[in-house]
């Protein structure tokens, strides 16, 4: 009988410290872990789970578990960003947005963009653009202090983008490149075209410049950013390319030349379609990179 009554009152106890042992952080429902005296419930929000041979505790968000339990003060096993030891490292390598707010008005430029253009000698039957043409908006993003928060970070994705900067055609992507252009889900068609035909364009050459409107805008932003739950504000800026639906054909006839002089169509360049020609009296070019060349090319054939 005192045998048996011995074991019902250390089974009591047994039951006693492992309650007492429980270590419970927030609503219990994120990483759990045991050693032989504690078990640790950390919070939903928590990063880790640690435990030495002899004490357990919760690491916050963004931290990973290192060597033995140091007391950031309080008998404190539930760890957070304000009151963290060396029990607890940051983990994490990128910073991320958790904020982005306009500072002031945006800077609003509206512009044609002219690059696109077509030399055809007559009589050409069919040269410039008569199919669709999209163009895809874009977007840059930069910051202060890149060289201490870095080069890259992540949105946050429970911070939504501010309607001021929505207005300006911003949208929301997982990871920010420092200075980097990235194109956006806007788009716009192009599909009224820039034609030449004999009809319509005087010889010798007839100058094509398909002109398409797009709208520049640059707004400057506080960006709040956090990592191992330290925030911190930083000044940046959103840069916007939107391209509108307007566009404009601008023809120049009775020219004697062609501006530059290519040999055929210009392979498609940057997704973008190249314009349809008449191969035996059309000549087309996309840009005026090659100016100098074509000048040079001109002066040896006159000699």
């Amino acid at each position: 009988m005192a045998a048996s009554a011995a074991l019902q009152r250390l089974a009591i106890l047994a039951s006693i410290a492992r309650s007492l042992a429980d270590i419970r952080c927030g609503n219990s429902a994120g990483p759990r872990c045991r050693n032989w005296f504690n078990e640790m419930f950390c919070d939903g929000t928590d990063g880790a789970c640690c435990h030495d041979a002899f004490n357990g505790w919760c690491c916050p968000r963004g931290f990973r578990c290192a060597g033995t339990f140091s007391d950031p003060g309080g008998n404190t096993h539930c760890m957070t960003p304000s009151r963290v030891s060396s029990s607890c490292i940051c983990g994490e390598t990128h910073y991320e947005i958790i904020g982005m707010t306009p500072v002031g008005e945006p800077t609003v430029n509206a512009a044609w963009d002219d690059h696109l253009t077509a030399c055809c000698q007559w009589p050409t039957e069919d040269c410039g653009w008569t199919t669709t043409i999209s163009r895809t908006d874009s977007q840059t993003v930069s910051w202060s202090d890149a060289v201490t928060v870095g080069y890259s970070m992540t949105w946050n994705v429970e911070a939504g983008p501010d309607l001021q900067l929505g207005q300006i055609g911003f949208n929301v992507q997982d990871t920010f490149t420092y200075g980097q252009e990235t194109t956006t889900t806007d788009s716009q068609s192009y599909t009224n075209g820039c034609l030449c035909t004999a009809d319509r364009c005087n010889g010798p050459f007839t100058n094509l410049r398909f002109r398409l409107r797009v709208v520049h805008s640059t707004q400057p932003v506080e960006i709040t950013v956090r990592k191992c739950g330290a925030t911190q504000r930083i000044s940046g800026t959103v840069m916007t390319k939107q391209w509108e639906g307007h566009s404009q054909c601008d023809v120049e006839t009775n020219l004697t030349s062609c501006p530059v002089l290519m040999g055929e169509a210009t392979p498609e360049v940057d997704g973008e379609a190249t314009p349809e020609v008449d191969g035996a009296h059309s000549r087309v070019h996309l840009c005026g990179a090659v100016w100098l060349l074509s000048l040079l090319c001109c002066f040896l054939a006159s000699k």
